[in-house]
């Protein structure tokens, strides 16, 4: 494998992996410790050119999926409510906060 400076990713067959400094020294939490495949991954200082050890972490792409506008309603009542009550002090300023946010997520 080649060398990869800390900080980058890059894909290795279909997996994301991100190279980040590792102080141990060790193999403790990289991606390859249990994969044996982990000969030829220039992660020690004495096979990198910045001297530097290293290890790969999977990166795991996460999926955000909007709430349904009912939700998007019920954390609005529940908002509102706080708001009528006194719960915030600037209570106009919080009432449009909470018009845009539902005007923001309606279309969502």
């Amino acid at each position: 494998m080649e060398e990869h400076k800390i900080g980058d990713t890059f894909d290795y067959k279909g997996i994301t992996l991100m190279v980040v400094p590792d102080p141990l020294e060790g193999c403790a939490g990289c991606y390859f410790e249990y994969k044996g495949e982990c000969s030829n991954t220039c992660c020690l200082p004495s096979e990198r050119s910045d001297e530097t050890g290293i290890m790969y972490k999977e990166i795991i792409p996460m999926v955000i999926k909007p709430l349904p506008i009912n939700t998007l309603r019920d954390i609005y009542e529940e908002l509102k409510t706080a708001v009528m009550s006194g719960y915030y002090s600037d209570r106009m300023k919080a009432l449009s906060l909470l018009d845009k946010f539902i005007e923001d997520h309606k279309n969502g």
